[in-house]
């Protein structure tokens, strides 16, 4: 939980973080905060360069799809 909120607060901070916005959605997903990690997941997706995130991008859409709600 401390690890959850600590890559929150990181993203509103900064919502470029991608490494954070990636382990925050990875680990909300996990916690069953599916709302959390849908928004940090999408986040991801939409704004992560793919020359750095290619792999994680197609991984993140994967979960998306897998969380409550995705398709």
């Amino acid at each position: 939980a401390a690890a959850l909120d600590a890559w929150q607060r990181a993203v509103e901070l900064d919502p470029r973080l991608w490494d954070a916005q990636w382990n925050l959605g990875v680990q909300a997903a996990k916690h069953g905060r599916h709302a959390v990690a849908r928004a940090a997941l999408e986040r991801f997706v939409a704004g992560a360069p793919a020359a750095r995130y290619a792999k994680d991008v197609e991984e993140a859409r994967r979960l998306l799809a897998r969380l409550p709600g995705g398709g």
